[in-house]
């Protein structure tokens, strides 16, 4: 029994991630640091945003960190214009970014990601579809001070259509909204709508210690 405690408490104060990989989950975590589950298309068109083929164009999301903080992975979700779905296999890039700024959900306000790549790993997909959430587990912790950042996906020879809130004034995801890069422009820019994303982080040491503890209680209850 206490082998079976012990465990139980050693496993709610690791803060080692999962090992890295790419892959189709049932929807955006329910643990999650920051998460934007709305679907909405209250806007015009489709609500979906493309990442060309041949870094054609760069897409992500701004947020805040209130304090120090370790990224363990990003979500998001697939989507396509006009209902008809032609991805093929192929492989992303993920980026993280400072961002001078303040996020906000008003477009072009000067948050816009500076600077060199805090952090980047590339990952060839899997077989997708229409609606399918996909979660890309970070190769090592990633962490960051409080301050202002963006993550970005780049399609490196896939031409890939995430969901977003397709709003004209979106609020959905306060804390920030949708930046992209367009190379034939060599211009950031932030939008004022959001994706459909969500990011993982490792619990606060506190959380996980109350949660290891709480379990533990109840084990020795049942004794």
């Amino acid at each position: 029994m206490k082998s079976v405690e012990f465990a139980i408490l050693a496993t709610a104060l690791s803060t080692l991630p999962m090992n890295a990989a790419i892959s189709i989950v049932g929807g955006l975590p329910n643990e999650a640091l920051f998460s934007n589950p709305s679907v909405a298309e209250t806007g015009e068109g489709d609500g979906t945003t493309r990442l060309g083929a041949g870094n054609w164009v760069t897409k992500g999301e701004s947020f805040i960190l209130p304090s120090a903080t370790t990224i363990t992975s990003v979500s998001f979700r697939i989507d396509e214009a006009g209902a008809t779905f032609a991805d093929s296999l192929g492989s992303v890039a993920l980026d993280f970014y400072n961002l001078s700024g303040t996020p906000d959900d008003i477009q072009n306000t000067g948050q816009l990601p500076t600077g060199a790549t805090l952090y980047n790993q590339t990952e060839t997909l899997p077989a997708i579809a229409s609606g399918d959430y996909l979660t890309i587990t970070l190769d090592a912790p990633l962490n960051l001070d409080a301050g202002n950042y963006a993550f970005a996906l780049t399609g490196i020879d896939i031409d890939l259509h995430l969901d977003i809130n397709n709003e004209l004034s979106n609020t959905t995801f306060s804390p920030g909204d949708l930046v992209r890069f367009r190379p034939n422009q060599n211009l950031w820019q932030d939008r004022n709508f959001d994706l459909v994303f969500a990011i993982g982080a490792v619990p606060e040491p506190a959380t996980s210690l109350l949660a290891g503890i709480a379990l533990l209680g109840a084990l020795r209850r049942r004794r």
